[in-house]
């Protein structure tokens, strides 16, 4: 609360008229771009075009004024939608309250503990594929609104032309969206274009159907929809800190991961109770926000005033919007939510690593959820993580050079250098690598010393360690000397904690691998 509280006076420093008319200004925009978002989807998520405004609105004054950034816009998101549309058709709308309703605790319990922070072991390429598969599901989700009849193919094609021509100027002052959402209305009900529409309207934001005390403790459905809400905190976390980060950048501005985590699951409480859909922070409204000036957090309660003012006095009108334009915006989103920058830099790189993490992930998005998605995407980069440190690090093995020791040696030296081996490690020492150390070591013959030349080695896990003890107990039973040479000090420190280098004896350690050879001379 100090933190928060700190937040506030420093945003609003010195705020004056100035301020708030830029923020006036902002609002508003947002305001615009978030209208028709908010019908499409509502409606996609298996809701209502009622529940998609209820969302933006709360979200935008619960959230917005309990955020940890002053730009944040949050409201209903396509990415939500993918998760809400089978909840609903399973089990009907009680099931997104509810499941809205305990993602908000999973949230707050986030918040408090500090876990945005997970957000940072995600890889990019997994983020990115979860990405293009919401996108790939929200499309197919609008399919049966695209082929109602031809009329309805034909609007959709219309509408998602329109967008992608329309010059970019312009979107400065209006909204693409915007504009395609009235023109295409007009020219629906004008025409009499025979497509479905959304429908009636209800003008106010506590409808009766909303979550009830009752339902909360409704044992089979909270069992029903425990899996669901999972995900649906996790894309909320996803997405939130995802956009406040990159809002961070745009503003330059500090954004503070655990304050927005207690904002979006106090904030989706809320809406469970005013009977909207989860919401999460959007980029897109987001990026307007702080393109078109927005000051401070009074732009996000300004923006969800002017959502608040066309739920009541323009019901009747937007009850007439077809579905099918709708449908057409969604797709447009959905194409443009993909990191094309991302995906194309893969492709062009080559990065197989990256472009598997990516096919992984947004194919497993596809055919089952966002939570299986994520997780093993994680497990995928990680195992090929693991296979490319195998591959860097090497084992190498040679005899002792002479002549590169400076000093004229007898024939006893040369004799006894003949049995020395130095093997030279390279890369990190660990469960999967420690098999390559011991065939080698083990396949050397007529050998007095073995000296591991470490200086390429970062590090050592539990499994290297235990390897090390068995190959200086192996080594022993042959008679044969184990000698440590160029450890770096993390290396060394986790040597010296295991106790080894006490068992080995200080005086096989040494600084390089020429002191180390000399060392068997003198033995």
């Amino acid at each position: 609360m100090k933190s928060y509280i700190k937040q506030l006076k420093s945003e609003f420093h010195g705020y004056n008229l100035g301020s708030f008319k830029r923020d006036l200004l902002s609002g508003l925009t947002v305001a615009a771009v978030a209208l028709p978002l908010a019908l499409a989807f509502g409606l996609s998520s298996g809701a209502t075009a009622q529940a998609g405004l209820i969302t933006a609105i709360i979200a935008g004054i619960v959230i917005g004024a309990l955020s940890g950034a002053s730009y944040q816009i949050s409201g209903p998101t396509g990415a939500m939608a993918v998760i809400l549309l089978p909840l609903v058709a399973k089990f009907g709308l009680s099931a997104i309250f509810l499941a809205g309703f305990i993602a908000g605790g999973i949230l707050i319990v986030a918040g408090v503990c500090n876990l945005g922070k997970v957000i940072q072991i995600i890889p990019a390429p997994v983020i990115t594929g979860f990405t293009s598969g919401i996108a790939a599901l929200i499309i197919i989700g609008q399919v049966d609104n695209i082929i109602a009849n031809w009329w309805s193919v034909g609007v959709t094609i219309s509408v998602v032309v329109f967008l992608f021509l329309y010059p970019k100027k312009f979107s400065k002052f209006v909204p693409s969206s915007l504009v395609a959402l009235v023109l295409a209305t007009l020219i629906c009900v004008i025409a009499k274009i025979p497509v479905e529409r959304i429908g009636d309207i209800p003008r106010n934001i506590f409808p009766d159907e909303r979550l009830s005390i009752k339902s909360i403790f409704n044992l089979h459905l909270l069992k029903s929809v425990a899996v669901p809400a999972v995900s649906i905190a996790i894309l909320c976390m996803i997405e939130s800190l995802l956009c406040g980060e990159v809002g961070a950048r745009m503003k330059h501005e500090r954004f503070d991961t655990r304050q927005e985590l207690i904002a979006q699951g106090v904030g989706n409480i809320a809406i469970s109770f005013c009977g909207g859909v989860p919401a999460t922070a959007a980029i897109a409204r987001t990026s307007v926000n702080i393109k078109s000036g927005g000051k401070t957090r009074v732009a996000s309660l300004i923006h969800a005033l002017g959502l608040l003012i066309s739920i009541v006095a323009l019901a009747p009108v937007m009850s007439k919007i077809p579905l099918a334009v709708l449908a057409g915006i969604l797709v447009v989103v959905a194409i443009r939510m993909n990191e094309w920058v991302m995906l194309k830099f893969m492709w062009n790189k080559k990065l197989l690593d990256a472009m598997s993490q990516f096919a992984v992930t947004m194919i497993l998005t596809i055919v089952f959820d966002l939570t299986v998605a994520i997780i093993a995407g994680v497990i995928f980069a990680c195992l090929w993580f693991i296979m490319q440190l195998t591959r860097d690090t090497k084992v190498d093995i040679s005899n002792v050079d002479e002549n590169k020791l400076g000093d004229k040696l007898d024939a006893k030296a040369k004799k006894r250098l003949s049995t020395v081996r130095v093997i030279y490690l390279t890369g990190p020492v660990f469960f999967s690598t420690v098999h390559q150390i011991d065939d080698k070591i083990n396949a050397q013959k007529d050998t007095s010393d073995v000296i591991l030349s470490m200086r390429g080695v970062s590090m050592i896990d539990t499994s290297g360690i235990l390897e090390f003890h068995n190959l200086l107990e192996n080594l022993t039973l042959k008679n044969c000397r184990l000698v440590l040479a160029g450890m770096q000090k993390t290396v060394q420190m986790r040597l010296e904690q295991s106790g080894f280098i006490n068992k080995l004896g200080n005086n096989n350690v040494f600084w390089d691998a020429r002191e180390a050879i000399k060392s068997t001379i003198a033995n």
